[in-house]
């Protein structure tokens, strides 16, 4: 039983240590980079914030998107609108350029394919204000305490009941 447990707490801080370190890395890649969105491995990480792209993506989704890959009619691409980055999908070409139209919306736009940032993967429904309070300064500092309490902790209390309640023959 013993080792069953040293096993089960080496896989939790396994675990832990690898959500600090992909926190800190999205971290310092948005605030010190000042990459957006902020990559992993040559995959960006968007939230999805509105309903532009529905039903395809919800608001509250994490996209992965392919930074930098050749886009195609047809594909879900992140694309540098007219203020900032947004959701869209290539419906076509003209000239040169793409037709982009984003899901839920009546009008397209004609956009330039340098325009396109991404394109967009698989997506994880709801885990957007997750990733967000992961790359954030104070979820980083809440994954370490709850990593050291639940990995660290139990270790040390049962360390000291052990001595607390030992026989005295």
């Amino acid at each position: 039983m013993k080792v069953l447990i040293q096993l089960l707490r080496a896989v939790l801080t396994l675990i832990w240590a690898l959500v600090l370190v992909v926190g800190v890395r999205l971290y310092l890649d948005e605030t010190v980079a000042g990459s957006h969105p902020p990559q992993l491995m040559g995959q960006g990480l968007w939230s999805v914030t509105d309903s532009r792209m529905e039903p395809a993506y919800k608001t509250g989704d994490l996209v992965l998107v392919e930074m930098g890959k050749t886009a195609q009619p047809g594909d879900a691409v992140l694309v540098q609108g007219r203020k900032e980055l947004e959701l869209s999908r290539i419906i076509g070409t003209s000239e040169g350029q793409f037709i982009l139209k984003p899901d839920g919306a009546e009008e397209s736009v004609l956009m330039a394919p340098e325009s396109v940032a991404g394109i967009c993967g698989p997506y994880l429904p709801g885990l957007a204000g997750a990733a967000e309070f992961l790359r954030s300064l104070m979820g980083l500092g809440a994954v370490f305490l709850v990593g050291v309490v639940l990995i660290f902790l139990p270790g040390r209390l049962a360390g000291k009941e052990k001595e607390r309640y030992r026989p005295r023959h």
